[in-house]
């Protein structure tokens, strides 16, 4: 799954860079969001993301490697 999701955010990439597909990205991309929650929490606003687009970040974060911290910070 996370294949797929990779390869149409690589096509989505594409056709951002291109004037004449751009428009027709941003609808794709729109189509991945069924809606958006803004919440204030604890003095900041706090965004949900709900849809497709949700289950595409869970998949990009859940791949991202923790960073080694700098010797002598941790």
């Amino acid at each position: 799954m996370a294949d797929v999701y990779h390869k149409q955010f690589e096509e989505l990439a594409a056709l951002v860079q291109s004037e004449e597909d751009k428009q027709d990205a941003f609808e794709a991309i729109r189509g991945l969001v069924d809606r958006i929650v803004l919440s204030p929490e604890r003095g900041k606003l706090r965004v949900d993301l709900h849809g497709e687009i949700a289950a595409i970040l869970r998949l990009a974060q859940a791949g991202k490697k923790p960073r080694p911290r700098p010797r002598g910070q941790g």
